[in-house]
């Protein structure tokens, strides 16, 4: 299971072009989106306690869209730091990233001081049987049992989610290429397994 949490997305019309997200990443005050990350961090670890996710569990951020320009960068950059740091250093969760390789320029969370363990690059137009070679993220950056990819996502073109029967009840869910750490499974260690999951 990928433990993932939704909160604060990037100011709409300024740094993302998708929704006007009720609850928005402060832009030009890096202490506060800082503040931000490490108070997601508090609420998505109590979530987890709550669901008797163990010390040392996985919870991946799902932060949309960045618009590529320095504010955006910087604003994004310290909340994911301040997600991560929380996470890791006062509840013993690691912290992880979800984010599409290319409007979400998940490459940039690499130069943060608390880089996440993993992340989920979400990259619909790629190979559909691996992590890896995936546009606008480089290869060599976590590459070590360290990607989650979703591959498949009701967005224009590319893979789409594929239906699936369980019991008498029919899901449509969003695939995902596992090579990284997940609750509940042991998915990763050298081969990608697939499995279905949620944006």
């Amino acid at each position: 299971m990928e433990a993932l949490w939704y909160g604060h997305q990037m100011s709409y019309g300024s740094c993302q072009t998708e929704f006007d997200y009720p609850h928005q990443v402060a832009l030009n005050n890096n202490q506060l989106a800082t503040d931000q990350g490490e108070q997601a961090a508090r609420e998505a670890a109590s979530a987890a306690q709550a669901a008797g996710f163990n010390s040392g569990a996985t919870i991946y951020y799902d932060m949309e869209e960045v618009i590529n320009n320095s504010d955006c960068y910087a604003a994004a950059k310290n909340f994911i730091n301040g997600w991560d740091y929380e996470l890791a250093n006062v509840y013993h969760y690691q912290g992880e990233v979800y984010s599409p390789t290319c409007s979400g320029h998940i490459s940039m969370y690499a130069t943060i001081p608390n880089v996440p363990n993993a992340i989920a690059p979400a990259d619909n137009l790629d190979d559909p049987t691996g992590v890896y070679n995936l546009r606008c993220l480089a290869n060599g950056i976590w590459d070590i049992n360290q990607r989650i990819h979703q591959l498949a996502n009701s967005g224009a073109g590319g893979y789409q989610p594929q239906t699936f029967k369980y019991g008498a009840s029919i899901y449509t869910v969003d695939e995902d290429c596992v090579d990284a750490p997940v609750e509940g499974s042991t998915a990763y260690g050298g081969s990608c397994q697939f499995i279905g999951g949620n944006d």
